[in-house]
């Protein structure tokens, strides 16, 4: 008698197909593009920039030196509870830049994510290489201002709205 059965390949567990390393959908894409992203941050001309006003007026209660300085309703605190971390243990100036260069490209990474399913995730991350490798986007990313921040959470509604009324994702991540 032959064999007529067919053989599962060693990545076919439950027939499923292993996805590929660098295939269309695969978040290896994502995380490559974010962690281009943290490299051109760490240049030494945007880890050596000095602390603006604005800056200082939002770290200004979250550091190791905190003071009691009033800050206004248009000057919110969440960029300053982001440097928070970094500012409560340490003075260090290449500390704050490095910390905020690391978030900034989590928040690309995660950012992104959301629109998973929505597009391949090589087109993803093309997208992100083009708003990662804007000047205004890398000197943004090492500094503590809460414009890029609002940026990464409209990437990201954006995202999870377009997942939502496409009932693509489940609600319960979608609609939190």
């Amino acid at each position: 008698m032959q064999e007529t059965r067919l053989r599962e390949r060693p990545g076919d567990a439950g027939g499923k197909p292993r996805p590929a390393w660098f295939g269309p959908d695969s978040l290896v894409w994502l995380a490559l593009v974010s962690a281009l992203f943290f490299l051109a941050e760490l240049l030494p001309a945007l880890l050596r920039l000095p602390l603006g006003a604005d800056e200082i007026t939002y770290i200004a209660r979250t550091s190791a030196h905190a003071s009691g300085v009033f800050l206004p309703p248009v000057h919110g605190h969440g960029a300053g509870l982001l440097a928070a971390p970094v500012t409560l243990l340490t003075t260090s100036l290449t500390a704050l830049r490095v910390w905020m260069a690391l978030l900034s490209a989590a928040a690309l990474f995660l950012s992104l994510l959301c629109w998973r399913g929505l597009r391949p995730a090589w087109v993803l991350a093309v997208a992100g290489f083009i708003f990662g490798s804007l000047a205004v986007t890398q000197l943004s990313g090492v500094q503590v201002y809460p414009d890029l921040w609002a940026g990464f959470g409209a990437l990201a509604i954006t995202g999870l709205l377009l997942q939502a009324v496409g009932r693509r994702g489940r609600p319960g991540i979608v609609l939190p």
